[in-house]
């Protein structure tokens, strides 16, 4: 009897494998409305967490809640041997729009992934770990895992998110928050000569932001960005006010750019203190930034062919540095090779973050990427386990990524 082939075995188990999601499509889509029509925001997403962890351990996972210090994070196994994949479960929703991000569709996605290779994986080998990963919108919950050495024991990372395009190869930005303040004097309207205006001086300050913003979406091919909001005082119209605050962003394509865009930043708005005499306060914390994100084109090409083959006119764009913006994820890419690619479910022109984006989300739209992003990232989870040729040359572009 002929012995089958690397390949053929690959082919089997990924015809398993869509079967088995389609087989569990009614169960996931019912736990993808369920996340969706009850949002959990960053760090309290207790009822999305058990939610996801449960059902992967109704389905042979064992399943460790409140992994790494985190209450709603979770971490659920199944296989013993190497290569150990990984697939990230985000579930967390934004504060205004619910899961304007899709966040319900990412977490079942990861959820029908893992249970589809659990149907597979005694034959298989290898072993899967899906990560409940919360806080991503504004919490960085993966770094925090990241730092906790989540990820130091795994050979390859993926996820999917849905968007308004398809894309693939998408190397999101290194982002770092800052808070900026301007101390001034209170004095009467009356008197404006004995007061220092600290409104005067954010405005002088965000003048020069401003400019500073136009300069950076001009040149080095959009590689550095700024953004701004929530200009804030203290006082109200019957005083010169001696206290402002600001919310601003810096954008790099990696480190060294990023640090670059928060210095040119700091000298902006030494600007408003210059031209009145206020004391400035600028403060970021560097060591909990969000790190850029380098995706695998190896493992890209995987999970485009796999696409492509549940969807024959899969033809991802790649978008700009600017367009593709940032997520926690990139942590996870600096650590292990990583995939990151979005699946439209809403055209080009919808907003993300909208209104409009979370009803996509809970749409017939949002359910067939939810499962075809389940069906492909499990079966480039094949891919790398059967051919073992193929993820050397994965993990080989990471070591030549980082150097």
């Amino acid at each position: 009897m002929q012995q089958e082939s690397n390949e053929g075995k690959a082919k089997r188990l990924k015809e398993a494998v869509v079967a088995a999601v389609d087989s569990r499509q009614k169960e996931l889509i019912d736990i993808s409305l369920k996340i969706h029509d009850n949002p959990e925001v960053r760090f309290k997403e207790f009822k999305a967490c058990k939610l996801l962890a449960d059902y992967l351990g109704h389905n042979g996972f064992s399943v460790e809640y409140g992994v790494y210090d985190l209450e709603t994070a979770f971490m659920a196994t199944i296989g013993s041997s190497r290569p150990k994949i990984a697939i990230m479960a985000e579930y967390d929703a934004l504060e205004v729009v619910g899961h304007g991000c899709g966040h319900n569709i990412i977490g079942t996605a990861a959820a029908g992934a893992g249970v589809a290779l659990a149907s597979v994986i005694e034959e298989l080998g290898g072993a899967v770990v899906v990560f409940g990963t919360p806080g991503e919108e504004f919490g960085n919950g993966k770094e925090l895992m990241a730092k906790r050495g989540a990820f130091n024991d795994i050979d390859v990372a993926m996820m999917i998110h849905p968007w308004n395009r398809d894309w693939s190869t998408c190397d999101c930005a290194a982002v770092c928050p800052v808070n900026v303040e301007y101390f001034g004097k209170l004095a009467h309207p009356c008197t404006p000569e004995q007061g220092i205006n600290a409104l005067d001086a954010m405005l002088v300050g965000f003048n020069a932001f401003s400019t500073l913003r136009q300069t950076l979406l001009t040149v080095s091919e959009s590689e550095q960005a700024v953004f701004g909001t929530n200009i804030r005082t203290d006082a109200d119209a019957s005083f010169i006010p001696d206290h402002t605050t600001a919310q601003v962003v810096g954008f790099g394509i990696d480190d060294d750019r990023l640090k670059a865009t928060l210095d040119r930043m700091q000298d902006c708005f030494r600007a408003g203190a210059i031209a009145t005499g206020a004391r400035l306060g600028f403060r970021y914390d560097w060591d909990n930034r969000c790190r850029a994100t380098y995706v695998n084109r190896v493992m890209c090409e995987l999970f485009n062919s796999n696409m492509r083959s549940l969807r024959p006119d899969w033809s991802p764009v790649s978008p700009s540095f600017i367009e593709s913006g940032a997520t926690d994820m990139g942590s996870v890419s600096q650590i292990t090779p990583s995939i990151h690619p979005g699946i439209a479910i809403v055209p080009g022109d919808v907003l993300w973050h909208s209104v409009e984006s979370a009803a996509a989300s809970a749409s017939e739209e949002g359910h067939r990427a939810m499962l075809d992003g389940a069906k492909a990232m499990a079966m480039t989870t094949i891919d790398l386990i059967v051919l073992p040729e193929i993820l050397k040359k994965a993990q080989e572009e990471f070591k030549n990524t980082r150097k």
